[in-house]
């Protein structure tokens, strides 16, 4: 009886997996053939005038190639909404497309101004894209990003991707993923902070970082020239956007023009072979980002006060840095190269004479890289090893202290919680915020008290 129930068991085990088998064949069977699809690595959105552009760098599967089953290539389209615009991605290529390996979203300068919060929303709720995507922002539009990292080299928008994600878990730039930037936008803080990408040469960057600067310092200027300076960008913003809705119509035609979609596919990738070679350009600017509330982009992070955003947070723990000014007994070595090897930051919350009270305690490990002023000065005898790892160390802690007030000063400036500190407060504190946030009179960054305990060993 034991055998033949034995026997009774592989016989349901056997008809089992030839059910499997036959669905799975039929299901491979019924899939589009490699070359008959076209992958989105990575794609970029901006506003349009009669909805939004979207841009994508895709893989396109090429039959009849043995050597190179993919070619990479970039394609726009234009809707009234995001999913619009990504529907019409099929009828263009004429193909399935997908977007499930998209490593990588930038949304355009003029989009970020306007709102980017129910793109993220959508992206994220229909599953288009994962929640782990890279999100960016740049100082063009996303389209002109794209274009750039085309020139970069071959497969760019996977080399950009991985090259970007080495850079998370660092001090370099912050990093920002959809499902962040959306639990922040979405949480009791309200704000999140993006990266900025910018292409170009080291003037442009710098013009970058004094307008970035500028931006987050303007409560500063007078009424007069805050008026005067907000005409002025007005105009520049009304110019930027006839010229980008000149350049969008004649696409937003051929979008809705589907008789003609294929012969111009063709007559666009004629023109595309003739066109001369890009010109080579470089990534400048990595350690600046935008500050979003409420799904607007509201103004900039230096590149200091990034440095001091992404300092307090546990997640970034190592990264290049630069010491500008270091003294021994008043004598200046000037600027010393290092690296934080490890960095363990503790945040605490409390409440003092009925104010919010945070205190941050970092420990960090560095290696000092410029070696070569070291052992000049061990040389010549003047100064210990222990005189001057300590000026090191004093310094270092220093100059983190300042990066750390000064993005809590951008923070209070802009009037957005990009530390996140309401959430950790609600979380931690709960009973004494609720009786905090009573008081009509009542403004968390504005009251916020903040103590900074730096502990640096040189190595």
């Amino acid at each position: 009886m034991q055998k033949r129930n034995k026997i009774k068991v592989y016989q349901i085990i056997a008809v089992v997996l030839c059910i499997v088998s036959a669905v799975a064949i039929s299901s491979f069977a019924n899939s589009p053939e490699v070359t008959e699809r076209s992958i989105v690595t990575m794609m970029g959105v901006d506003s349009h005038q009669h909805g939004v552009t979207v841009s994508a760098h895709m893989l396109v599967g090429v039959p009849g190639i043995a050597e190179q089953e993919f070619r990479q290539d970039m394609v726009l389209a234009t809707g009234r909404n995001l999913h619009e615009a990504m529907h019409k991605f099929n009828a263009r290529k004429g193909r399935k497309v997908e977007f499930g390996q998209c490593g990588l979203v930038v949304f355009g300068a003029e989009i970020s101004e306007s709102g980017i919060l129910e793109d993220a929303k959508n992206l994220f709720s229909a599953r288009v894209v994962s929640g782990g995507i890279l999100v960016l922002t740049t100082q063009g539009s996303a389209a002109d990003f794209l274009e750039n990292a085309a020139n970069l080299g071959e497969q760019t928008s996977e080399n950009i991707t991985k090259f970007l994600t080495k850079f998370q878990n660092t001090l370099e730039m912050p990093m920002a993923v959809l499902l962040s930037y959306l639990n922040g936008e979405l949480g009791e803080s309200g704000a999140s902070v993006v990266p900025i990408v910018s292409f170009g040469d080291t003037m442009q960057a710098a013009d970058d970082e004094k307008e970035a600067l500028a931006d987050t310092d303007k409560y500063e200027k007078t009424e007069e020239e805050a008026e005067e300076e907000a005409e002025e960008s007005k105009q520049e913003d009304d110019a930027h956007s006839d010229i980008v809705a000149a350049e969008n119509i004649e696409e937003a035609d051929r979008a809705d023009d589907e008789d003609e979609e294929e012969a111009q596919a063709g007559e666009a990738e004629e023109e595309e072979g003739d066109q001369e070679e890009p010109e080579h350009v470089d990534i400048v600017s990595l350690n600046t980002a935008a500050v979003f509330k409420s799904g607007k982009r509201v103004g900039y992070l230096t590149a200091q006060q990034t440095r001091g955003y992404n300092f307090t947070r546990s997640e970034s723990k190592r990264g290049a840095y630069l010491l500008e000014d270091v003294t021994i007994k008043d004598e200046t070595l000037g600027a010393i190269f290092s690296e934080v090897r490890s960095k363990n930051v503790r945040t605490r919350t409390s409440f003092v004479e009925g104010k919010p009270k945070v205190a941050y305690t970092l420990n960090m490990r560095v290696e000092v890289v410029d070696t070569h002023q070291l052992v000049s000065l061990l040389g010549s005898g003047t100064h210990t090893r222990t005189d001057i790892y300590t000026a090191i160390e004093e310094a270092f802690a220093l100059q983190v202290t300042q990066d750390i007030h000064a993005g809590l000063q951008a923070q209070q400036t802009l009037n957005a919680d990009i530390f996140g500190l309401q959430h950790r407060f609600w979380r931690t504190q709960h009973r004494r915020m609720a009786e905090y946030t009573q008081n009509p009179a009542s403004d968390f960054l504005q009251d916020l008290e903040v103590e900074i305990n730096v502990r640096v060993r040189a190595v």
